[in-house]
């Protein structure tokens, strides 16, 4: 988590995604609630979905700083 918010912080669009990919994403696809509702509590940030379908998230989104990072 901490290398994620460095790289948030850092503005490095390629790590927060391939992190954030790792820490949020299930093996199976699902999203990570656990890791997801952690990680909100750690920083100060807010994950949601910029796009989704009918099986779940296509795109996740972390607003950090009145930046959105975009991961999946």
């Amino acid at each position: 988590m901490d290398e994620l918010l460095a790289a948030m912080q850092a503005g490095d669009e390629d790590k927060v995604n391939d992190l954030a990919c790792e820490l949020f994403i299930t093996n199976e696809g699902w999203c990570n609630r656990a890791q997801i509702n952690e990680f909100e509590r750690y920083a100060p940030c807010k994950i949601f979905p910029i796009e989704r379908d009918s099986f779940g998230w296509l795109i996740g989104g972390i607003k950090y700083n009145d930046k959105t990072f975009s991961y999946g």
